[in-house]
């Protein structure tokens, strides 16, 4: 069995390494594009389309919809998500445009955490960084890995350009 396991370990890593392969080769392409246009037009379309106006291809961009059986946002999961927000001093941009479960927002704090661990191992301070990482992964489990591989399912399901397919496929991946 501890072979099996082990095969099975390498085979999912083998999987993430192809995946977030494919996305950095599709992103350093559309890098090479950003010049262009009529490709940053299509993009912008694109992300309003799959991520601001409901409609047929609209996925939602906060975990609330995705939590429970009633497809609403600002739920319970989203006061959890201020809760730990504030115990870490973390104040986005977008605060009070957008519920706070927010991926973005949510990627952004999970960006917090780690600056903050960083800063805590610099400064030699291994209790902090410990407590930080903990939260950090606490933060992860509750919040992102319930839900984002809906997320990028839908994401995937629903992007004319593959851009926003391939973020959403390596984050999924990333936080896998």
């Amino acid at each position: 069995p501890v072979g099996r396991e082990r095969e099975s370990a390498v085979a999912d890593m083998l999987d993430a390494s192809k995946a977030l392969a494919e996305a950095s080769a599709f992103l350093a392409d559309a890098a090479d594009k950003c010049g262009d246009a009529a490709f940053v037009d299509a993009t912008k379309t694109e992300f309003e389309r799959l991520y601001m106006v409901p409609g047929k291809a609209y996925v939602y961009p906060w975990e609330s919809p995705y939590a429970g059986q009633i497809t609403t946002i600002f739920k319970e999961s989203t006061l959890d998500v201020r809760r730990r927000y504030e115990e870490y001093g973390f104040s986005a941009e977008e605060k009070g445009h957008f519920p706070e479960d927010n991926i973005a927002m949510m990627c952004g704090f999970m960006a917090h955490l780690s600056r903050g661990a960083y800063e805590s191992f610099a400064d030699g301070d291994d209790a902090n960084v410990h407590t930080i990482l903990e939260s950090q992964a606490s933060f992860a489990d509750a919040h992102l890995g319930e839900w984002v591989s809906q997320f990028a399912e839908k994401t995937r399901k629903n992007d004319r350009t593959g851009l926003y397919a391939h973020l959403a496929s390596a984050l999924e991946t990333f936080l896998k």
